[in-house]
């Protein structure tokens, strides 16, 4: 199974639905790709955003190693995706998922991966950014 490298930044950590950029790098032993793009939305929005286009560059079977500093997304992609599959996107309170368009297409794709996520101190953004830019070009 190839190891993936998905580093995940985005230009604003506020929640407030704005206008935001975001750019991801992939890395693996087959060589690095590069993608960004924007999304009106919520700091999570965004997040999921890119990591989504992330994903839609990835062939089959993947061990996919996320670094992002989005701590909320990379816990619910990891402990909470296949429940609320099950659940039809509904949370343990019965509340629907927020961004749950996103979350079903990244729920569709994980079928083909091993996602595993790691934090990213809030501190060490500008690594995130560099390493989701400059690495990759």
């Amino acid at each position: 199974m190839k190891r993936v490298q998905l580093i995940i930044w985005t230009d604003s950590t506020a929640q407030k639905e704005t206008d935001k950029e975001y750019r991801y790098c992939l890395a693996s032993s087959s060589g690095r790709v590069y993608g960004d793009g924007s999304e009106h939305g919520t700091y999570n929005r965004v997040t999921l955003q890119a990591l989504l286009a992330g994903l839609e560059r990835i062939d089959q079977n993947a061990e996919v190693h996320i670094f992002s500093d989005n701590r909320f997304i990379l816990n619910m992609a990891a402990h909470h995706l296949s429940q609320w599959e099950k659940n039809g996107f509904v949370t343990s309170k019965s509340v629907p998922v927020k961004n749950a368009d996103l979350w079903k297409e990244i729920s569709r794709k994980k079928r083909s991966f091993i996602l595993i996520g790691y934090y990213v101190d809030i501190q060490h953004r500008e690594w995130l950014e560099e390493a989701a830019t400059e690495q990759c070009m």
